[in-house]
């Protein structure tokens, strides 16, 4: 009985050392913050043994919070829970007929009413025959054909051309597979056209090309024209770069 007893008191000792007694909340945001009401959440994890706790836990907080996401969790022992948060920004919108839904630059949702914090940072894509299949707040939107949709979303990321783009228009025509092929105009804040031929073949490729060529224009020639980015037949990708506007 002298055994069970000290067993049980070593038991609850432990429970009490690790258990949480702070949560340490670590924010990178810009703009609005919901800071209060997400450390407010995270305080709810206190009295929970350190040992048990389980990170799916604490993430499982940020369901509801789609602009925050967890870089980190960090058990500092006996008894504080250290979680690194940063704010996702706001890159692109996607319409239907009636929702409009605000996307990071990886394309998860962040909104799917319309509203954006900084709407003069979004870039507007018209996705023309491609649908939406999923839009799940927190989670990567998904399309008839991810394949395309994310190398343009992918590709601008890399290019890091938001800031020079205000919309894509995508006009693309399904195939009986349930692939897509057709074209994209990128609307640049400057006046050109950006128009790449194919961009389901090699469209990253192309679009590289093209922003190239964008980047060794003239002030003036960057106001007027379409640039067009295409594949010749041996392969090779040209970018080139006209005042007129006609095809």
């Amino acid at each position: 009985m002298v055994a069970v007893a000290f067993g049980i008191a070593v038991v609850a000792a432990c429970v009490t050392l690790f258990s949480v007694k702070k949560v340490s909340a670590e924010f990178s945001v810009y703009g609005d913050s919901q800071a209060e009401e997400i450390q407010s959440e995270l305080d709810r994890l206190k009295g929970k043994n350190m040992v048990f706790l389980k990170n799916s836990e604490v993430y499982a907080i940020f369901d509801k919070y789609p602009y925050y996401e967890i870089t980190s969790v960090e058990k500092s022992y006996p008894n504080v829970l250290k979680v690194a948060i940063t704010k996702r920004v706001e890159a692109f919108s996607v319409s239907t007929a009636d929702k409009t839904y605000i996307l990071d630059d990886e394309g998860r949702v962040l909104s799917d009413n319309g509203q954006a914090e900084f709407p003069q940072n979004i870039v507007s894509v018209t996705l023309g025959e491609l649908k939406i299949s999923s839009a799940v707040l927190g989670e990567k939107i998904a399309t008839t054909d991810d394949g395309l949709f994310y190398s343009v979303i992918k590709t601008c990321k890399a290019l890091n051309i938001s800031d020079l783009v205000k919309t894509i228009d995508l006009q693309l025509t399904p195939y009986e597979s349930g692939k897509y092929f057709g074209d994209a105009t990128f609307n640049t804040y400057t006046g050109v056209e950006i128009e790449i031929w194919r961009v389901d073949d090699d469209g990253e490729a192309k679009i590289g090309a093209a922003f190239n060529k964008y980047e060794i224009l003239s002030d003036y020639e960057k106001t007027i024209g379409k640039i067009k980015a295409y594949k010749q037949d041996n392969g090779e990708i040209i970018a080139e770069h006209t005042e007129h506007i006609s095809n």
